[in-house]
């Protein structure tokens, strides 16, 4: 047995317990600080021959998965997000598939999900119901800077978002953005001056920083995803964007956090801690370990992650599109994640020391 997977057996034993979250959040607090300068002193990343299988499986779903952003509202789905969740996990699978034998495979399916956006019905953001709007407004300039990413022509999506962009901003201002760094990737992906809605917007949870006992699961996700804005969603991997004191509290509340949602099965959340720990550079801690060990059991026979089947009768085939899509999208990104920066360092590792780029300086944030 893994050492990680022992780890696994005995936070689930534990918490079994009245007396166990307390107990197992204090040993944790222990292990959990700032992120260690040292490289050299660092563990070997938890990265093996699972992680390998567990993509192939998940792309080999992902393949027969099928999303037609303008149907699957007819069906009640978020089709713009859905076409999000499935180009992001093939950006991933591009950029961490070494064998280039796999390129043709990933390129043909990624053309194939890229025309879904050239369709003029797709384009309706300009004219469509207010409530419609607002659900895909992220989603929307997710897919043309995911499209951009991988490397397909976007030049009549560009031009879409201009007409789009207006109504955009008037929404930001009547309504300012819960999570405004989210939307501030993109404007500065695209070159557009930020509204001053985006500065507007209310404290986010880091700037709250709740008390960790009392986090919810959709705090946790705020959490999450404000790191990975930070780190441009995997495509930045400077640590500049927070100081010294928000480092120590995110090495703190992480771990607490993948502790108590991998004792409630919560794959979803996981996945997006385990992703906020990588960029962090938290991979040494035994709770990331144990929350990669949960992430890669987790996986079902066919690929995709998640327990959805109760719904099944409800949304039939549906069911893949509106749940398993994103579940097994962000538990793949994690693990890929987690081997992209293994490799990573293991690539600075062998560059002489005089190649590497200065370590930045902690950027204390400023007040507004």
């Amino acid at each position: 047995m893994r050492p990680s997977e022992k780890w696994l057996q005995l936070v689930v034993l534990v918490l079994r317990f009245p007396m166990g979250v307390a107990l197992l959040i204090a040993l944790s607090t222990g292990l959990a600080g700032c992120p260690p300068a040292d490289s050299e002193k660092r563990s070997p990343a938890l990265v093996d021959v699972h992680h390998d299988a567990a993509k192939q499986a998940a792309w080999s779903w992902l393949d027969g998965v099928e999303v037609d952003p303008v149907a699957l509202v007819d069906r009640g789905v978020q089709g713009k997000k859905k076409l999000a969740e499935i180009l992001e996990a093939y950006l991933h699978l591009l950029r961490d598939s070494p064998d280039a034998s796999e390129q043709p495979r990933l390129l043909a399916r990624i053309r194939e999900l890229a025309a879904q956006a050239s369709r003029p019905e797709y384009h309706n953001m300009p004219d469509c119901g207010l409530s419609e709007f607002n659900k895909n407004r992220m989603s929307y300039l997710r897919v043309a800077w995911l499209l951009d990413l991988l490397g397909q022509d976007t030049r009549f999506y560009r031009t879409q978002l201009i007409e789009m962009r207006p109504r955009l901003e008037s929404e930001l201002a009547r309504r300012p953005p819960a999570q405004p760094s989210r939307i501030a990737v993109y404007y500065d992906h695209f070159g557009w001056a930020k509204p001053d809605a985006l500065s507007a917007a209310d404290a986010s949870v880091l700037d709250r920083r709740p008390p960790l006992l009392r986090y919810q699961p959709l705090e946790g996700y705020a959490l999450a995803q404000e790191v990975a804005a930070a780190f441009r969603h995997g495509t930045g991997r400077t640590r500049d964007a927070f100081d010294h004191d928000e480092l120590a509290y995110l090495g703190r509340a992480l771990p607490r956090l993948v502790i108590r949602f991998v004792a409630q099965g919560n794959v979803d959340l996981v996945a997006e801690l385990i992703g906020a720990m990588t960029y962090l550079q938290l991979d040494t801690l035994p709770t990331y370990r144990a929350g990669v060990t949960f992430l890669l059991d987790s996986q079902n026979p066919n690929g995709s992650w998640g327990d959805y089947e109760q719904l099944r009768a409800t949304y039939s085939d549906g069911v893949d599109q509106k749940f398993y899509l994103h579940t097994t999208m962000v538990t793949l990104r994690a693990l890929l994640e987690v081997q992209h920066d293994a490799q990573l360092r293991t690539d600075a590792a062998s560059r002489p020391e005089r190649d590497l780029p200065p370590k930045p300086l902690p950027r204390a944030r400023r007040s507004t």
